[in-house]
């Protein structure tokens, strides 16, 4: 098992690597694009664009959340999610790195449940102050579905798209182990006759390797469980 994973973590650097030189298309998230580069730098965890021709990039606001498309020879392009960690004229960096193409695949994954969650804003700066800044009192919110890329959610705590949220204490099964989710509002609507919230929600930053094999575990079990369920009524 740990021989798989060193393989396949050595697969990923590879094909992050394989990225160096590419062509890459920056858009907002709603589709307009911003500028064109090349990749001078790619891993699991950051992308760095340098400007594709004589002309420098443009400014950006820190922490902006962009999609990238990347051209490889040969294949399909390559999409992404980052968010602006860096940045100048000659050179953007990127984290919070999301591979949409694996987002796209992984849609079967996605498991509805009626999972309680408690829900409060993220704001690590309380955090690392710890009880000198409480952080707000969470409020009760319902998990409705689930995918190791992210969750829907109702609640009654009015949030908005970008902000990043805290979903804490989602448990599944009866009997597992509870979850807590860091999440990014991408988008939101508003019931007005039951005065509550539905957002879809991105976990930001992805979830690693143990975390995303603890979750599929969770989601298969459920999906057992509903089969199991049509088949006896």
């Amino acid at each position: 098992m740990e021989e798989k994973k060193r393989n396949e973590q050595r697969e990923t650097v590879n094909h992050m690597q394989s990225l160096v030189g590419a062509l890459c298309e920056v858009m907002t998230v709603e589709n307009h694009l911003v500028c064109i580069g090349r990749l001078s730098h790619a891993d699991n965890r950051e992308l760095t664009l340098v400007p594709a021709t004589a002309r420098e990039l443009p400014p950006v606001i820190y922490n902006t959340r962009f999609k990238l498309r990347i051209y490889r020879l040969a294949d399909a392009p390559l999409e992404m999610e980052g968010s602006i960690c860096a940045n100048g004229p000659t050179k953007w960096q990127f984290d919070r790195l999301v591979d949409l193409n694996l987002m796209e695949k992984r849609r079967t994954f996605r498991q509805r449940t009626r999972a309680a969650a408690y829900v409060l804003p993220y704001r690590p700066e309380e955090e690392e102050q710890g009880e000198q800044a409480p952080l707000p009192e969470p409020q009760v919110g319902v998990v409705l579905d689930i995918s190791v890329g992210g969750l829907q959610l109702r609640c009654r705590t009015p949030f908005q798209q970008g902000d990043r949220i805290s979903v804490q204490q989602v448990r599944l099964e009866p009997e597992g182990e509870a979850f807590d989710f860091l999440c990014e509002v991408r988008w939101a609507r508003y019931r007005p006759e039951r005065d509550d919230w539905f957002y879809g929600c991105l976990f930001a930053p992805p979830l690693n390797r143990q975390q995303e094999d603890r979750l599929c575990s969770a989601i298969f079990s459920l999906q057992r469980h509903e089969l199991h369920r049509h088949r006896n009524s």
